[in-house]
């Protein structure tokens, strides 16, 4: 850890200090003491750090000398943000954060040497990053957002996308031991906080939802429905900007929205104690007049992956399957539509893959055959039609399925006519209603 964040010169001084100074009991790293007494102090647990990240030692939350070389390899990913804001050099930040990447992605092949060593890392890096977002500059608050993200991260190496088993194996250690219960709490009180720009919260929610996706966070079902409900605030907050406001801030806008429709998609959950999570999935998926500004894509991509695990559920009585199904399958075809155009010009001139249609191809599959099993003649059209037009974008082949789709469901409308049975209001409107007299909560412009 230590060996990929300082230079030769630099491991070459602080070797000669460690030969000099011996472990102190009280040897533990302080934010206003700067980058270099920090590098001065952290040289005296350079070694164990060192057998620790291999599994040569195993960790001990007893041990006070295991204790503080984890403070100080927590604060090369957390305070060392801080240290280097002001920083020229192009990368240095970003460099700090991949280094955190590659960490943990180590550790995954030693896991059970450093699983407690895990745990204790990334329960000091969650303290340690919450206090960076609270006290530093926005761009170092923003990438202490991001490193906390990549605890929960999902890997996607070489254009596979990791299972479902191997991630919830990759964050078992990170979690253990009361983790996951206590990022959740700690999100959670960011996001309430003023110090949450949008960029926090873009990397919040991505963290949320890696955190609502695995039994391995062992969240408790209030603090699980604290997380959704702190996503459907986000996704409703309406977006409404000035008529020259730029158009990536209000990409961007959509860009953090997208993330907080992750966190429903990956809960699994249809309903909480106070909001109904699959309603507002079919409202992003069925391109509802009542977001401003509309859905992109993949936002709707990702409500609609939300859709499919939802349907699939057994017990799930008040759900209409087919009109649910129906939603889910207009948002396959105007991916299929959509991607096949981008692939085929991209094939034929210099222009990039909007989007990566691989990737997300396969997430829609491995969400969509979840469905095979529901007893609905109509939503197994649906499923059907769904895996013709993706299998081949997952190869990266262009393909007719999602017109084929688009034609068949223009065809065959269900006959359900809201998300849920009980509810008639839960059915997805294509024109915004009518403005209501009274204080609206609204995204303004800006950076938040």
């Amino acid at each position: 850890m230590f060996l990929r964040i300082v230079g030769i010169s630099s491991l070459v001084t602080l070797t000669l200090v460690l030969l000099a100074k011996p472990l102190h009991a009280q040897n533990k790293p302080d934010w206003e003491e700067g980058e270099a007494k920090f590098k001065e102090k952290a040289s005296a647990t350079r070694l164990v750090l060192q057998r620790l990240n291999r599994g040569t030692e195993q960790a001990d939350p007893k041990n006070k000398e295991h204790q503080e070389a984890i403070a100080f390899g927590a604060a090369y990913f957390t305070y060392m943000l801080h240290w280097k804001a002001d920083s020229r050099k192009a990368g240095d930040i970003n460099k700090i954060v991949e280094g955190f990447d590659k960490e943990l992605a180590g550790f995954t092949k030693i896991s059970q040497k450093t699983a407690t060593m895990q745990q204790m890392l990334c329960r000091a890096v969650t303290d340690q990053a919450a206090e960076v977002i609270e006290k530093a500059i926005p761009i170092a608050a923003v990438n202490a957002a991001r490193v906390l993200s990549l605890i929960t991260e999902r890997r996607n190496e070489r254009g596979f996308l990791q299972t479902e088993k191997d991630w919830a194996s990759d964050l078992q250690p990170r979690l253990a031991e009361g983790n996951g219960e206590h990022l959740a709490e700690v999100c959670l009180k960011i996001l309430a906080s003023e110090k949450a720009n949008k960029g926090v919260r873009y990397y919040l929610f991505r963290c949320m939802a890696g955190l609502v996706a695995t039994p391995a966070a062992a969240l408790k079902p209030d603090t699980r429905d604290r997380l959704v409900e702190a996503a459907i605030r986000q996704i409703e907050t309406k977006g409404e900007y000035p008529r020259d406001t730029p158009r990536s801030t209000i990409e961007g806008y959509k860009v953090l929205r997208q993330q907080a429709v992750a966190v429903l998609a990956n809960a699994r959950v249809p309903a909480t104690g106070k909001e109904k999570p699959v309603v507002v999935l079919a409202r992003v998926a069925g391109n509802d007049g009542r977001f401003v500004p509309p859905p992109r894509l993949d936002e709707r991509v990702e409500a609609a992956i939300g859709l499919a695990r939802l349907i699939a559920q057994p017990k799930n009585p008040d759900l209409q399957a087919d009109y649910t199904a129906h939603l889910l399958g207009l948002v396959v075809a105007d991916f299929g539509i959509e991607g096949t155009k981008n692939i085929t010009a991209a094939a034929k001139s210099s222009l990039l893959k909007l989007r990566p249609w691989k990737t997300e191809s396969a997430r829609l599959i491995e969400a969509i055959e979840g469905m095979k099993e529901v007893k609905d003649t109509y939503t197994q059209e649906v499923v059907k039609q769904s895996l013709a037009a993706l299998i081949p974008m997952e190869a990266g082949k262009t393909t007719s399925g999602g017109n084929n789709l688009r034609d068949w469901l223009s065809r065959n409308p269900p006959l359900g006519k809201s998300v849920l049975r009980s509810d008639p209001a839960s059915a997805v409107q294509k024109d915004a209603p009518p403005a209501k007299k009274g204080p609206k909560k609204k995204e303004t412009g800006g950076d938040g």
